[in-house]
């Protein structure tokens, strides 16, 4: 396993206990994939003086609207380095104050995969983040049909599953999978 593949892990914050863990780990990239308004100044600012870039998935904040104003508030507040979003208007706004846009999108099908597509041409995200993203098969066609670097995400639990997206394309990882943020691949085998 190489060493690069720790550095291409995105910690996946489901829960306020994995804030202390996340802060300490070697993980560069913090995808927020929950949250309560009224908590967030403070969660984003730990994480970013600990040297993460923070993004929010906007979709799934509690009390906050993926809309303009939602958009404004969320870029001054909490000095986000960018947003998550399915919502192809939400990360057009997210580009527009400057912020970084990764599209998610769920790979369920045919239908899906150009309802995707033509989301990615409409709002030009920065990222695709494609969800199952254990599955070989569907990181290459992404790579192939979004023409924007592709994040993998969904079920990547082990280091095999990291190494297995990275060498059918993907740019990176997202998981929720403490020990993949928190430990070095070197660490996490006998």
């Amino acid at each position: 396993m190489e060493k690069e593949s720790n550095q291409r892990v995105i910690a996946a914050v489901r829960s306020e206990e994995d804030f202390e863990a996340v802060a300490k780990s070697p993980a560069r990239m913090v995808f927020l994939l929950q949250g309560n308004i009224c908590k967030l100044s403070e969660q984003c600012r730990m994480l970013r003086e600990a040297g993460k870039q923070v993004f929010l998935h906007m979709d799934l904040v509690d009390g906050l609207k993926g809309d303009d104003s939602g958009m404004k508030f969320a870029s001054r507040e909490f000095h986000l380095t960018g947003i998550i979003s399915t919502k192809a208007t939400c990360l057009k706004l997210a580009k527009e104050v400057g912020l970084l846009a990764i599209q998610r999108v769920f790979m369920l099908d045919t239908s899906a995969l150009k309802t995707g597509v033509l989301h990615a041409k409409n709002c030009k995200p920065d990222f695709v983040e494609v969800l199952p993203g254990i599955s070989p098969q569907i990181i290459r066609l992404a790579v192939k049909e979004f023409q924007v670097p592709i994040i993998a995400g969904g079920l990547i639990s082990n280091w095999e599953d990291v190494e297995g997206a990275i060498s059918a394309g993907a740019a990176a990882v997202s998981s929720s999978h403490r020990e993949l943020w928190t430990q070095s691949p070197e660490r996490s085998h006998p």
